[in-house]
């Protein structure tokens, strides 16, 4: 009733975008502050979580960061990412408006 959980399976460009995220928890460049959220988001997609959902989520938490330029250079460059993953996971037709705007 309670095994194993299950393993889930990501498209390629996914498991790039789980690898880089998995750097930078590593990185010693990237603010403890913003690790904090990138193992949030680690945890939500090991648990499952619709993919979209989570990058669209991730985008949500780090915006004011962003525009408020206090994130580290290497989250600068992870951040431009997100709308680019966004469009390449989402179903054909889908409307990205739609995903849950919550922050992490």
């Amino acid at each position: 009733m309670f095994g194993k959980p299950k393993k889930v399976k990501f498209s390629k460009k996914e498991q790039k975008f789980i690898d880089k995220l998995n750097g930078l928890l590593n990185d010693n460049d990237v603010f403890e502050s913003e690790k904090e959220y990138l193992q949030k988001a680690k945890t939500l997609f090991e648990a499952g979580t619709y993919f979209p959902n989570v990058v669209h989520r991730m985008e949500v938490t780090f915006r004011p960061l962003a525009v408020q330029q206090k994130l580290s250079p290497k989250m600068v460059s992870f951040y431009t990412e997100f709308p680019k993953i966004l469009l390449a996971t989402l179903p054909l037709g889908s409307n990205p408006t739609m995903l849950q705007g919550l922050p992490l």
